[in-house]
């Protein structure tokens, strides 16, 4: 193919040095493909532009060569100079070897597209602010506003975390202004200026595929495979695709754990393959997973569809101020809580956020209450103090993390806490204390 551009690493300036074992990378490594799945998703959702309609989030797999790969005999040979560089660590030059030697066959290639979505504004651009610089160049940073699901910078990694080449390309579209880049984040090497009496230097780790010094978006459509984009959005391609024999499965699981609530509330629409999970398709997934070990999802969802049936046994309570919230400028309504009442119920509630994606089950409210819920964070200053706690995995909220005003969010998360446990015996009754709860 014709090469637009090609690989560029910057100098260290005699810095520092960057090693293999990248922080970002490794924050998702153990269950990289349905971590990169929740992250980018999420960051699709957040980029939504028409409310009325659901985002559109598309995973396509397919195989192309190192030739279809801008840079890809550069990129080889980039490798090898990382072998070298990573003398004495067994990993890193593993993981390089089996990157050359992945470079010589089919290469596995995860194409991930959105759509009804604002694709990466800026990449004409050298604002540092704009959303293309902040995914692209952005280390530790984040422009997203308080409804959105992520604020650290550091989601972006995810994708990464997948390749075995730890490459990507971004592609987006916005409006008439087309662009496209590769990143590489490997580690710091040895490389040597241009011309015959280039000076030799000490790169950084990460690299860009560009056609400029400045490493900036190359202003061209970019296509890889047979998929070529007319709407605004942003295309993500995972190059050396980690190794998953059920690949798909294990996209519409993370799909379905993560994002349930956001598909039956018709923010979402996720296409795997020639499979749709939407709102109408939905009850199928959920149906088909293992009764035993996805209990609590099929008790979560269940419960949220059924959230309005059988007073009795499900409540839908709106948050009053007054009970919770006032002190901290939370006003009525910022969130729902909804409760279930049954037999062997997993004594949890689902926490969300304004995007809808889940976050972790709080316990420890109810006792011996058999129960389940969901509490759906739906105002914009409750979802901001809740955020502000969040740890970059979304898998709980940490007060200590907050150097500023800790003690105010110690107070809002333990006195959430106790709202919660006041309303679920409050509905279903004081606990009956026997010896099987007590045991058990």
């Amino acid at each position: 193919m014709r090469e637009d551009g090609k690989w560029r690493f910057a100098s260290n300036n005699k810095g520092i040095v960057d090693g293999f074992n990248d922080p970002g990378i490794e924050t998702f490594s153990a269950n990289s493909i349905a971590s990169m799945v929740r992250e980018v998703i999420q960051n699709s959702v957040d980029q939504q532009v028409d409310d009325s309609r659901p985002v559109v989030v598309d995973f396509d797999f397919f195989q192309v060569t190192q030739d279809e790969i801008p840079g890809g005999r550069q990129l080889e040979n980039i490798f090898d100079r990382c072998i070298t560089a990573s003398k004495g660590d067994p990993v890193a030059t593993g993981f390089f070897q089996q990157a050359q030697k992945l470079m010589k066959g089919k290469i596995d290639v995860l194409r991930i597209s959105d759509h009804n979505t604002t694709g990466l504004v800026g990449a004409e651009t050298d604002d540092i602010k704009t959303p293309w610089h902040q995914l692209v160049k952005g280390r530790g940073s984040s422009n997203k506003n308080i409804n959105s699901g992520g604020s650290f910078g550091i989601g972006k990694a995810a994708p990464l975390a997948c390749s075995y080449f730890h490459t990507i390309f971004y592609a987006s579209k916005v409006d008439a202004i087309d662009s496209y880049v590769g990143v590489s984040r490997l580690l710091s090497f040895k490389e040597k200026e241009s011309g015959f009496f280039g000076k030799e230097y000490t790169t950084t780790g990460t690299g860009f595929y560009s056609s400029s010094d400045n490493m900036n978006a190359i202003l061209k459509p970019f296509a890889m495979g047979h998929f070529k984009r007319r709407d605004n959005g942003t295309d993500i391609y995972i190059l050396a695709l980690e190794k998953d024999k059920g690949l798909y499965g294990t996209i519409r699981l993370a799909v379905l754990e993560n994002f349930f609530v956001s598909i039956e509330f018709q923010k979402l629409i996720v296409h795997v393959g020639q499979d749709t999970i939407n709102r109408n398709s939905l009850a199928q997934y959920i149906a088909q997973l293992d009764d035993k070990k996805y209990a609590a999802l099929k008790d979560y969802y269940n419960l949220l569809i059924h959230r309005h049936d059988d007073p009795e046994e499900n409540r839908v309570i709106s948050l009053d101020a007054d009970e919770y919230g006032k002190k901290y400028g939370i006003k009525d309504g910022e969130c729902t809580l909804l409760l279930h009442q049954g037999e062997d119920l997993n004594q949890r509630v689902l926490m969300t956020r304004k995007t809808g994606m889940t976050l972790f089950p709080q316990s420890r409210l109810g006792n011996s209450i058999s129960y389940t819920g969901i509490l759906l964070i739906q105002g914009d200053t409750m979802n901001q103090i809740f955020k502000t706690m969040e740890m970059p995995a979304h898998d709980k909220w940490e007060p200590g993390r907050c150097k500023v005003n800790k003690t105010f969010y110690e107070n809002a998360y333990t006195d959430l806490k106790q709202y919660l446990r006041k309303i679920i015996i409050e509905n279903f009754g004081a606990p009956q204390l026997d010896i099987e709860a007590a045991y058990g």
